[in-house]
């Protein structure tokens, strides 16, 4: 060791011998500094480990008392922020004290770094500029200072570690021995000396920078890697989704024999082709697919195109965007499950467009999974894993399996098997398997209270207490004033009235007309005429409101 540290340690033992014996006490109490030491034979014995420089300076702080005090008048602890926490520790505090901060004040800004959080907490709380930097105060702190410490000291240290960190092929052949000359290295000869970096070994799909990217990780092989290294391991989920968007993008790449063809499939000539964009509307497509069939499967002829084709693919556009986003989700779910099942059970594909005399029971199998009781076990006392879902969820399923068949042709409401096709016909969710179970399944329910139940419907005492909330000062301003006169007046859905527009409302000399095109009791059509006459208490209010927004637009 050089003389340099020699000096250092020196001073080091100078100052330990300077600290008073009030000072050892303390710590000795407090139980600072003193660890279990194992010396050969002699087990138990405790040792006062060194005390490093910065240790020292550490020890030394003592926070403010008005400091500690307004901490604790917020419910937090200063030593525990002057610790150097994560960052989640600190915006949680940075909440507990916004919420006990009085109306009116200003407060403490979550979104910012890590510093800067830890600079406003300090202002906050007034902590003097000499009291803020780390106070390692846990013995895991202490541990990693003595470490740090030795490897600066130890010269046999950075030389091991370097020559770890080197590129080339680790061996012993540079020993002339006998016994060492062409053996390869091992990790345990040295990994058990050097402490390695810590490396993140969770596992990440590549970025992409545009679609040809996407398909390339496809054909090379990084995909396929990925699965068959993680799949069904803890850290799968983490990828999961990525690799699979990779593999539908891919299948779709294929089905339609390249980028050209891919893009005039999902694309119009307007609009901007994202990897994004793509992998939305290759989901929306496939998540509630169309059989080919006569009138599925025809394309262009000479030039001209088959309208029988896109009016099949308009049949799954009779519901919402809401509930076709539910039935797809519902699908996919279904969807996977039978996947995994079949290659577990039967060691084969699921193919959803084979429907077979198991299709029904297969169907009971996903909503037994969902909704049965949590506690549900088999006859060795073991749970199976049942959700326990309610039988809303069951039901649901039902619906969103029930239109997966229809669209794919499957609409008699008989399933049966016909001898003259040689195949089953019908949807499978009307079986007489699928309606008993589903019938016993709201039996059990009920007997154990859960039966759904409606919502009770708004009483007059209920709109009357809405309506003297409504009209208190300051809780809604005049946007919101407009929508909730027109829904009270004239009894209006909330997206009926978000969605009324100017062509919708007529201004007459003594009434104003209302005109609303679509209603959630008359999808099918119809129009429905309301109107405010002069008589009404708020029409020429109505008309003042009306008459701002118009302008508004015309700003």
């Amino acid at each position: 060791i050089p003389e340099e540290i020699d000096d250092n340690e020196e001073d080091n033992d100078t100052d330990d011998s300077e600290e008073t014996d009030e000072d050892i006490g303390d710590s000795e109490e407090a139980g600072e500094d003193i660890e279990e030491v194992v010396d050969g034979d002699n087990t138990n014995r405790k040792h006062k480990l060194p005390t490093s420089d910065i240790q020292r300076r550490y020890k030394r702080i003592r926070t403010t008392t008005k400091s500690q005090n307004k901490a604790k008048k917020y419910g937090i602890d200063l030593d525990t922020v002057r610790a150097n926490p994560s960052i989640v520790t600190l915006k949680r505090i940075v909440g507990e004290i916004n919420k006990q901060l009085p109306l009116g004040a200003s407060k403490l800004r979550k979104s910012l770094k890590k510093q800067d959080l830890l600079e406003s907490l300090f202002d906050f709380f007034s902590v003097p500029m000499d009291e803020r930097w780390e106070n390692i105060g846990t013995s895991k702190h202490r541990r990693h200072e003595y470490v740090l410490k030795f490897n600066s000291l130890d010269r046999g240290y950075a030389e091991a570690k370097k020559w770890f960190e080197r590129g080339s092929d680790k061996s012993n052949s540079d020993c002339e021995c006998e016994r060492c000359e062409g053996k390869p290295w091992t990790s345990s000869s040295i990994g058990s000396v050097i402490t390695l970096p810590s490396v993140d070994m969770r596992p990440r799909v590549p970025a992409i920078k545009n679609i040809e990217d996407a398909i390339m990780q496809v054909e090379d092989g990084t995909i396929q890697a990925l699965r068959d290294k993680w799949y069904k391991t803890k850290n799968w989920k983490r990828i999961r989704n990525k690799v699979l968007e990779r593999e539908k993008l891919f299948r779709e790449y294929k089905i339609y024999g390249g980028l050209p063809g891919l893009y005039a499939e999902y694309f119009d000539e307007t609009e901007t082709i994202t990897y994004k964009r793509l992998i939305s509307k290759i989901e929306n497509r496939n998540a509630i697919m169309v059989i080919p069939n006569d009138a599925t499967n025809s394309k262009p002829i000479n030039g001209k195109i088959d309208y029988g084709h896109y009016a099949a693919m308009e049949q799954e556009n009779d519901i919402t965007a809401g509930t076709q986003k539910v039935y797809n989700s519902t699908w996919n779910g279904y969807y996977r499950f039978q996947c995994q099942r079949y290659k577990h059970f039967y060691n084969k594909e699921f193919d959803p467009t084979i429907v077979t005399e198991m299709t029904p029971k297969d169907i009971c199998a996903y909503i037994y999974k969902q909704c049965e009781p949590r506690d549900t076990a088999d006859k060795h006392g073991s749970p199976i894993g049942c959700l326990g879902h309610s039988i809303s969820t069951a039901l649901a399923i039902q619906s969103a399996i029930t239109r997966y068949y229809n669209i794919n042709g499957r609409r008699k409401a008989i399933f049966e098997y016909d001898e003259t096709q040689q195949k089953w016909v019908g949807n499978p969710t009307q079986s007489e398997d699928v309606r008993r179970y589903i019938r016993s399944l709201r039996q059990r329910k009920a007997r154990r209270g859960e039966a759904a139940e409606s919502v009770r419907a708004l009483t007059p005492n209920d709109m009357d207490e809405l309506y003297t909330y409504c009209q208190q000062e300051g809780v809604i301003g005049a946007r919101q004033y407009c929508a909730y006169m027109f829904a009270y007046l004239c009894l209006l859905r909330g997206d009926e009235v978000l969605n009324i527009q100017w062509t919708h409302i007529e201004f007459r000399k003594r009434y104003i007309t209302l005109t609303l095109n679509f209603r959630k009791t008359a999808q099918s059509g119809g129009r429905l005429s309301l109107r405010m006459s002069e008589s009404s208490p708020l029409y020429y209010g109505a008309i003042i409101i009306i008459s701002i927004f118009a302008l508004y637009e015309h700003i």
